[in-house]
């Protein structure tokens, strides 16, 4: 389908006189204004002025006549999308889907929708439906690389992949240079060299857990003095410990008062920071709304904040609100979760706890973004269970679990895109494998591994994946196909060489083994069992003999390895297998 544009020449001259914007944004804008495609995709990075461009995009649509309708998944996205881009009016996803069962969309207008990677795929097929059957066009913001909806998700990666997109590459967040580079590393996934740069600059801090919560603490008391300091963490009861430890030093130094209120064992009172988290138009406040307690009601239960934004206004927060049954209401905001996080920039500095079951490349790439001035991580745990539930044991130096938990995405993809990019088999499936005595001679798919996985442990054969698969929005149909096609493939395929991750797996304990540290017995078994493996055996003397032949120069060069010189181009013959 295409639609009218609002590429005018007055609108190039425009873009051309804006010199606060940069390449990629009028190349977006430029590209977005020209095209009159029905939907179209923009994958815009942390800090990458996505809302100031979308601002200069609105303001061409009105100058063409086109109507422009903002919408967005949460209350506070869609606030930000209201102000930053000037749009009016504006919805959450949900508000905007049910005012078009009221009355439809109007012919040539344009739908932008924001944060468009956290968007429920449901809902965003409902509203592309919509939009198509009125003429309208559909501009999709989001980021592939940062958290995913809470629902079923995927679907604007998947439009990305099909459609492709206009991208807004250049950071314009961070202050520092080499953080800037980081943060492009760990983006296209080069976890390693990006926490290498943290660690070197006192950026990546590890160790006991308890040491750590209290230096976090301490770093961003220190940090309150030059800007805006918050803390972050994954997991609510890492949020609630932190958030009790800033408050205790800040009762200690009189800028709080130590009685309050007790909001479902959470102590608040005049002077605190809290954050709103469930939206209310009675009283006036959104998920995500940011105020400083001025007072408290105790014979009412209430209390009173003077919110944070651009224009101050006070709101009374009765105890019907906050005491209400379900998920809590209101907290302290000196920590906040991550996902909280997203969208969100600090004018100073953020501190982030890592180290539960939930890190991985997203959450990371989100919590080191946010802040202007500095991010620092603290890590100590174990790394997290993969997408099939079972834990790979890393028994490795504490750099190692941190890159190697930090490398797994948990980015959302359709069931389809699933099937079409035969996703390989995980690292925890090679050791959950392996600890059951099964080691593939082939390179499977998640899905056959998940077939082996069930016959290892007498599960029904395919129940797991076509569980997996229907929650993440394939039909029954679908998912019993998919099963089907892997299972067939199992039987008729030829023997491949040894998989990535197995190669992965086996690299990470022996060099657990080499480094002396005692292995637990089921990760040796599961070492032994893969280093028994003929495939890994024979890539492994096919890889050596490929490293021998490039190794082999005309003429001696020399080397050196722990400080000795040696000679890689003696004219050795290539290492041979033992038998």
């Amino acid at each position: 389908m295409f639609l009218p544009t609002c590429w005018t020449t007055r609108c190039a001259l425009g873009l051309e006189r804006l010199a606060s914007l940069g390449a990629d944004q009028v190349e977006a804008v430029a590209r977005l204004a020209r095209s009159g495609a029905g939907v179209e995709c923009v994958e815009a990075g942390p800090g990458s002025g996505k809302t100031t461009a979308l601002g200069v995009y609105v303001a061409a649509c009105r100058r063409a006549g086109l109507a422009v309708i903002g919408c967005a998944p949460s209350a506070r996205a869609r606030d930000e999308l209201r102000l930053g881009a000037r749009i009016e009016p504006c919805y959450t996803v949900d508000g905007l889907l049910l005012a078009l069962r009221r009355s439809a969309l109007a012919p040539r207008s344009v739908v932008i929708l924001d944060e468009a990677s956290m968007a429920g795929s449901r809902k965003l097929g409902r509203l592309l439906g919509l939009a198509a059957a009125a003429g309208a066009k559909v501009v999709l913001v989001g980021d592939t690389k940062q958290l995913s909806s809470v629902d079923a998700g995927g679907g604007f990666r998947g439009l990305v992949a099909r459609l492709g997109a206009h991208r807004l590459v250049e950071n314009r967040r961070q202050v520092e240079g080499w953080e800037r580079e980081a943060l492009r590393n760990l983006r296209e996934g080069q976890v390693r060299p990006a926490l290498t740069a943290y660690a070197a600059r006192g950026r990546l801090q590890m160790g006991d857990r308890e040491e750590l919560v209290e230096r976090m603490v301490d770093d961003w008391w220190t940090a309150r003095a030059d800007g805006e300091a918050v803390m972050q963490a994954s997991t609510w009861r890492d949020v609630l410990e932190l958030n009790d430890r800033a408050r205790g030093k800040l009762v200690k130094a009189g800028e709080v008062e130590r009685e309050g209120l007790d909001i479902r064992g959470v102590t608040i009172g005049v002077g605190d920071q809290v954050i709103v988290l469930r939206n209310d138009r009675t009283v006036g406040v959104i998920n995500g709304t940011l105020g400083t307690v001025t007072a408290v009601d105790r014979q009412r239960g209430d209390l009173v904040l003077r919110t944070v934004e651009p224009d101050p206004r006070d709101v009374r927060l009765p105890a019907s609100y906050w005491n209400a049954k379900g998920r809590r209401r209101v907290s302290l905001a000196y920590c906040r979760t991550i996902y909280k996080a997203q969208g969100a920039t600090y004018r100073g500095e953020s501190f982030t706890l890592a180290g539960d079951d939930t890190i991985h490349l997203e959450a990371v790439h989100v919590a080191l973004s946010r802040g202007t001035r500095a991010n620092t991580l603290y890590y100590a745990g174990d790394p997290p269970l993969d997408e099939d539930h079972h834990a790979a044991e890393a028994p490795a130096p504490e750099f190692e679990q941190l890159v190697a938990a930090a490398g797994r995405s948990r980015s959302q993809v359709m069931a389809l895109d699933l099937l079409a990019d035969a996703a390989p088999m995980t690292e925890a499936q090679v050791a959950t494998l392996a600890r059951c005595g099964v080691v593939s001679e082939r390179n499977l798919t998640w899905v056959q591994a998940s077939l082996l996985i069930d016959d290892a442990n007498g599960r029904e054969r395919g129940e797991r994946a076509a569980n997996w698969l229907r929650a993440n929005g394939a039909q029954p149909s679908e998912a019993a196909r998919i099963v089907a096609t892997a299972s067939h493939d199992m039987r008729t395929c030829a023997p491949l060489r040894a998989a990535n991750a197995m190669d992965v797996r086996l690299a990470v304990l022996e060099a657990a083994a080499g480094s002396g540290r005692q292995l637990s017995q089921a990760a040796a078994g599961e070492l032994a069992a893969l280093q028994g493996s003929g495939a890994v055996a024979r890539a492994r003397r096919r890889e050596s003999r490929e490293r021998w032949a490039r190794q082999a120069p005309a003429e001696p060069t020399p080397a050196s390895r722990n400080g000795v010189l040696i000679d890689i181009g003696s004219g050795r013959p290539p290492p041979r297998a033992r038998r």
